[in-house]
């Protein structure tokens, strides 16, 4: 009963930390993202100026913002770490480091990571150790390394980066001067992952990054330092493939990197480079053979669209990009925005009616009636589909004293199965009616096309959900009576604006919310007043659900929790109670048993 209970214990412990797991990972990165060119200061001078004052920094090398999007800075120069709330700009010291090698000390700082209970992990490389520093300590606890330089699975040689697991807690570090990736799952001993001295496919030469894809099975991606690439193993696999940049080529071009010093990737298959010496950020679709300049430029400086030597980069809950500008002595915010896609349609017809008599027969002819259909429907979201298509109706008739009808129906479904679905149907019926007798000759014809089109978009995978409907319907009538003509041709233009927003509100999901924004308003600019209102009140009203559905969760756990402690030990008490009332029960019919018969 005792074992029963504690493994309840055991299981209720369990769900609060996956909870809380599934909420510190709940960000996702818009697929159609886009980052502003010029970057707002978040910490530090944005001048470049250092200091250890409250509101400066000296050579922060890296940074690292929870789930709340408060902000920790591994304010190196200074061997301290101070923690920037948001919208707040002035630091706190929640460590204080001095120069050596006590626990207390540092060498260097060179990384940093927070846990999910606040635990703050730093990367000493000059003492070649990560110290586990539990909120309000004033000392380190050695959990990786600490026995001096060496090659040896308990040792280090001058590391520059690591990954902290979320929730195994497992240390993984790019051992630098060792040319490996290694992994510490106690503090003891470490197990060699990959890696070795050299420019092959299975070595590293000198790596200062790493970022570990834990949801998908443990992929690694390496900031492959001194030979300017970045790498990818599979797990357990004995090579590494290239993803970004040219084994040995130190370059400026967008299929080139120069010493590259961290790396991290997003839920779309996008990784982002710290391409330390070029001065940027670069996006990289994996698979790709350029990327992207999203940040920084081709050379250094203090402008806001400017960094001088950056170190790191990491994302905020918003999707925002953080850089540590290193010798810049400064943390730069590049806000990020979705994009908006565009649907137009338009649909035209022109229509033309003769009519001519001859006197000497009393006849009437009716020429031809020609109905041209095309519709052209152009999405940019992340597909480009074109539809065209052309319906011609000729009918002739000729006759005397008689009456001709024509119908004619022409219908056409065209369905696409891609990640995409649509459905388009037309319609066109044209009536025409003559009549004539032998002392007149009159003649009218009667055009009438009505034409309605259904466009259903649905795009589903497994870390988006996007459902655009858009319903567009055009009339047009053209009449003309005895040698008359007439045309009429309508155009119907419709804006659609998706945008997507970062919420999530189930186990282990990834949503976009899509919203549909000014339908009536052809613009494409996404800083119209309108738009930002009714964004931010998206925004808000987003943040809300997400705050319902994070209590809700919490309550749910919580009272399951507290449910199960109160029931076990009332279980284990009432288990015990029957237990002695049996026992003293079974003490009774023995005691009786033994009185001797009268």
């Amino acid at each position: 009963m005792l074992n029963l209970y504690f493994k309840q214990i055991w299981l209720i412990t369990l769900f609060l930390t996956i909870f809380s797991f599934e909420q510190y990972r709940a960000q996702i990165i818009c697929p159609n993202m886009t980052w502003s060119s010029n970057g707002i200061t978040i910490a530090g001078s944005s001048l470049g100026l250092s200091s250890n004052a409250s509101a400066y920094l000296n050579m922060p090398q890296d940074v690292f913002v929870d789930q709340n999007g408060t902000l920790y800075v591994l304010d190196s120069g200074n061997l301290r770490v101070q923690r920037f709330f948001p919208n707040s700009t002035i630091g706190t010291t929640i460590i204080n480091g001095t120069s050596g090698y006590k626990l207390n000390q540092f060498y260097t700082m060179d990384g940093i990571s927070v846990d999910l209970s606040g635990n703050i992990y730093i990367l000493d490389r000059g003492n070649e150790r990560v110290t586990k520093w539990i909120p309000g300590a004033s000392n380190g606890i050695v959990v990786a390394g600490g026995n001096d330089i060496g090659d040896r699975s308990n040792q280090l040689y001058l590391p520059y980066g690591f990954f902290i697991d979320p929730i195994t807690l497992f240390i993984w570090i790019a051992d630098t001067y060792n040319s490996r990736i290694v992994r510490w799952e106690s503090p003891s001993t470490s197990i060699i992952v990959c890696g070795s001295n050299g420019t092959r496919s299975d070595q590293f030469y000198l790596p200062f990054g790493l970022f570990v894809d834990t949801i998908n099975s443990n992929t690694i991606y390496v900031a492959d330092t001194f030979n300017h690439r970045i790498q990818m193993w599979l797990q357990g696999a004995s090579n590494g493939t290239t993803v970004a940049g040219q084994t040995g080529v130190c370059g400026s071009g967008l299929n080139q990197l120069c010493f590259p010093s961290s790396v991290i990737k997003d839920n779309n298959g996008n990784i982002y480079i710290t391409d330390h010496t070029n001065c940027r950020i670069m996006q990289w679709k994996i698979g790709s053979t350029s990327g992207t300049m999203i940040a920084g430029s081709f050379s250094y400086g203090t402008s806001r669209n400017q960094l001088y030597y950056p170190s790191s980069v990491k994302f905020d809950p918003d999707g925002a990009l953080i850089v540590a500008d290193t010798h810049n002595n400064r943390v730069q915010k590049f806000v990020g925005s979705c994009t908006k896609t565009n649907v137009t349609s338009s649909t035209s017809k022109t229509g033309t009616s003769a009519s001519t008599t001859s006197t000497s027969s009393a006849t009437t002819s009716v020429a031809t009636s020609t109905t041209d259909r095309t519709t052209s429907i152009i999405t940019s979201s992340t597909s480009t589909i074109t539809t065209t298509t052309t319906v011609t109706t000729s009918t002739t008739s000729t006759t005397s004293t008689s009456a001709t009808t024509t119908t004619t129906t022409t219908s056409m479904s065209i369905t696409i199965s891609t990640n995409s679905t649509i459905l388009t149907t037309t319609t066109i019926t044209t009536s025409t009616s003559n009549s004539s007798s032998p002392t007149s000759s009159t003649s009218m014809s009667t055009s009438t096309t009505s034409t309605t089109t259904s466009i259903i978009t649905s795009t589903t995978s497994t870390a988006m959900t996007v459902t655009t409907s858009i319903s567009l319907t055009s009339s047009t009538t053209s009449t003309s009576t005895s040698t008359s003509s007439s045309s009429s041709s309508t155009p119907t233009t419709g804006l659609a604006t998706t945008t997507c927003l970062p919420v999530c509100l189930y186990w282990d999901c990834w949503i976009n919310v899509t919203a549909t924004i000014n339908p009536n308003t052809i613009t494409s600019t996404t800083t119209d007043s309108s738009y930002d209102t009714q964004l931010l009140s998206l925004r808000n009203s987003i943040k809300d659900l997400q705050d319902k559905n994070y209590r809700l969760k919490l309550c749910l756990g919580l009272g399951l929790g507290f449910g199960i402690l109160i029931a076990g030990p009332a279980a284990v008490s009432t288990f015990i109670y029957f237990s002695r009332r049996r026992a003293r029960v079974h003490t009774v019919f023995v005691d009786i048993s033994k009185v001797p018969d009268k």
